[in-house]
């Protein structure tokens, strides 16, 4: 993670340099996407490639760094095979064990909810040949699963005439709804889609169709169509 100044030059207060290079699994590490918090820290979120019992998976990583880009040792709760958790070091995998090697979690998407929590947003593949889907977990202030949202914290969802579903983005409306943003592979090519979840992590079924709004390229030739940022607007409108 990198800190610049509003005249764009490194911020030597984050990280002595500007700049942070943290391990999260030990072996491979990507990030995709940074929360920043009034107190001056920050969430970063990605994907992590972890080790267990030999045999190695994609997870979800997140971490939080404090105002001056040290690792938060406080951020982190709970273990097993949803949450691994260890020394300020967050571990993702929404279904469990994969059931196969390089099958797994990948994190694209963060965003901030209310009490100093945070939603990850990405996709989820279990291995073995099924289809994958998209999650959303929702994490307290201090790294552990969200109470209240989805199932002990964690939205997996499978899209009607989608296979592969990704969050991409995540947004958040003035009532504590959650507009998640992405793509999947349909019969005809790529669509992009964007769905609403209720403040407890459930489908909004009053949300476009049945809570799903999809939209086709307009290039039939398309290998790659997405929504991959989004806004909400004051009156709650999503761009």
């Amino acid at each position: 993670a990198a800190a610049v100044r509003a005249d764009l030059a490194p911020d030597t207060g984050f990280g002595g340099d500007g700049r942070v290079d943290q391990d999260v699994a030990f072996l491979r590490d990507a990030a995709r996407d940074v929360v920043a918090f009034a107190d001056g820290s920050v969430i970063v979120v990605g994907e992590s490639e972890v080790n267990l019992g030999q045999v190695r998976y994609a997870a979800a990583g997140v971490v939080r760094l404090l105002p001056d880009g040290a690792l938060d040792t406080g951020f982190g709760a709970g273990s097993g095979e949803t949450v691994v958790a260890n020394n300020g070091r967050v571990l993702l995998l929404p279904g469990g064990r994969p059931a196969e090697a390089n099958a797994g979690a990948r994190a694209f998407a963060a965003i901030e909810l209310a009490g100093g929590g945070v939603a990850v947003g990405g996709g989820w593949d279990a291995g073995g040949g099924t289809d994958g889907q998209l999650f959303v977990v929702g994490l307290t202030a201090a790294g552990g699963l969200q109470p209240g949202f989805g199932d002990n914290g964690v939205v997996l969802l499978s899209l009607p005439g989608l296979f592969d579903p990704i969050a991409e983005s995540l947004g958040v409306q003035s009532d504590g709804s959650i507009i998640v943003a992405g793509s999947g592979d349909a019969a005809a090519g790529p669509q992009a889609f964007v769905l609403r979840l209720t403040p407890g992590g459930a489908l909004d079924g009053t949300f476009g169709t049945a809570g799903l709004v999809t939209l086709a390229s307009p290039d039939p030739n398309a290998t790659d169509f997405s929504f991959r940022t989004l806004a909400i607007l004051a009156d709650d409108a999503i761009v």
